[in-house]
């Protein structure tokens, strides 16, 4: 299989500097990381004579090479096998059931799939895989609460921030976890780790946000918020309510705020339905750019960001009804999606740099356009055999499939008490036998990967791609119950043999 592309959106992460990618709205991290592989593999190409183009800053200006590209591939794909490899042996102890584990990981191909695609949200999922192994780590193991793993979890967690900005909801995580624990044990310890992590949590957000900003100042590239840019999106649901109410959610948005510009928006909006043309995002922005004079050469796009935000922020503090419905109908329809479309998704969004070529110099010689075609890259989607498995799951059919293996790890623990082989002091780890941290965090962490696709649903078009938080965690949590349901079993199996 070729290398796959998130359409533009990886091209700008790769070939324009970390500076400029990040100002413009795309994590900081992995417009940073990807210099690594690909000079490596710019320099043995080199070595090796072929004709490539020379550049004196490749820091600035890298020069994409298949050698590169294939080295950053290998790359992610072994911090995923890694990261999948530290969560099954977190998630249990057992032999057997981590190679069943493991199976059931390998089964899923669209972790493969984004580890062999460039894109930003190739890092953020291997970061989210990482981020699951050590909260649980945290969370199951009271004597692994040391500042080492402490700081390491600080570190997973500020390059989840730096990958993607809706993984800033990930820093809830702990601190919801430990004060649902908190309530449940009425343990006041767990009170002191839920601020701890919440310290964390804090420090890594603030952190995240000045290195972005002190990396796109130092490129001379503003840095400021383009939620509003991204909503240009989701503001078309505005036109599929009927006219006669459309007028009056208008206004009853637009009274939200009082400023000039966000007003300006709220009339260009109306001119542009007015006209029967599409609430497109280029069409909103050519004109609110037209009509925002700038003061000075650079306040131009900051102003005309800063409108924008005003009026996304007006439609979603809070949302009306009409935009909370066409989010949740989104939402709904992706649900329904089958796990293999997801993954060919990818193939669509590679297919899409065909399509703006002229537009993307520096992709066009390398192998996965060079040796393919549009078509033949679709049908090698069809086509391959790995990418049929699990045909018939949907993302509502791996949450309730979650939802099961929670269900089935709660049970065996109220079972295993009433059998009275609750953990023992002799040669049993307490931890290990502590049921209910493992389904909390288990459960917390698909609700906050469902709030997180819900949040990008309410700020712009959700398409398959974005459903990969998601997916990811109701396969972790579902990793993490059948481990502990295995552990739990095996539990009862020694305490029964000791007995006897």
């Amino acid at each position: 299989m070729p290398p796959l592309w998130r359409d533009a959106d990886a091209y700008n992460q790769l070939l324009h500097t970390p500076a400029q990618s990040t100002s413009s709205g795309h994590g900081l991290l992995y417009g940073l990381s990807v210099r690594v592989p690909l000079y490596v593999g710019y320099t043995i190409e080199r070595k090796r004579g072929a004709e490539i183009a020379a550049t004196t800053n490749f820091f600035d200006v890298p020069v994409l090479t298949d050698t590169g590209i294939g080295l950053l591939i290998v790359a992610q794909h072994v911090t995923l096998a890694g990261a999948g490899l530290a969560l099954i042996l977190l998630a249990t102890s057992g032999i057997w059931m981590r190679f069943a584990l493991a199976l059931f990981f390998a089964s899923n191909h669209l972790f493969y799939t984004f580890a062999h695609c460039v894109g930003s949200e190739s890092l953020s999922m291997i970061c989210l895989l990482l981020l699951a192994a050590l909260g649980l780590r945290l969370v199951r193991h009271p004597e692994a609460r040391t500042w080492k793993i402490w700081s390491l979890f600080a570190v997973v967690l500020f390059a989840c921030l730096t990958t993607r900005y809706v993984n800033m909801l990930l820093a809830f995580l702990l601190p919801l976890t430990f004060l649902v624990l908190a309530m449940m044990q009425r343990d006041k310890g767990q009170v002191r780790h839920a601020a701890t992590s919440i310290l964390i949590g804090a420090a890594c957000l603030v952190l995240a946000r000045s290195s972005a900003e002190a990396v796109s100042r130092a490129g001379k590239f503003g840095y400021y918020s383009r939620i509003g840019f991204t909503f240009m999106w989701r503001v078309g649901f505005v036109q599929t309510v009927p006219e006669q109410q459309r007028a009056a959610l208008l206004d009853r948005v637009a009274a939200r705020t009082k400023a000039p510009d966000a007003q300006q928006v709220f009339a260009i909006l109306r001119e542009i339905i007015a006209e029967g043309k599409p609430l497109g995002s280029g069409t909103i922005f050519e004109r609110v750019r037209a009509a925002l004079p700038r003061a000075e050469k650079r306040s131009g796009p900051r102003r005309v960001h800063t409108a924008l935000n005003t009026v996304a922020w007006a439609f979603l503090l809070p949302p009306t009804a009409e935009h909370w419905q066409t989010a949740q109908e989104d939402f709904s329809e992706n649900r329904r999606l089958l796990l293999p479309e997801v993954s060919r998704f990818l193939f669509a969004t590679t297919v899409y740099l065909w399509e703006y070529a002229d537009k993307l110099p520096g992709v066009g010689h390398l192998s996965t356009f060079r040796e393919n075609t549009p078509a033949g890259l679709m049908e090698k989607a069809q086509a391959n055999p790995y990418l049929g498995l699990w045909s018939g799951l949907t993302l509502n059919g791996a949450l309730l499939g979650s939802a099961t293996s929670l269900g089935a790890l709660v049970m065996v623990s109220v079972w295993r008490r009433r059998a009275g082989t609750a953990a023992t002091a002799e040669g049993e780890n307490r931890a290990r036998d502590n049921i209910l941290p493992i389904a909390v965090f288990a459960g917390l962490l698909v609700l906050i990967a469902m709030a997180m696709v819900e949040a990008t649903a309410l700020v712009g078009d959700l398409i398959p791609r974005y459903t990969l938080p998601l997916w990811e965690m109701a396969w972790v949590a579902g990793i993490i119950a059948v481990g502990g349901v295995g552990d739990a079993l095996r539990s009862v199996r020694w305490a029964a043999g000791k007995a006897g």
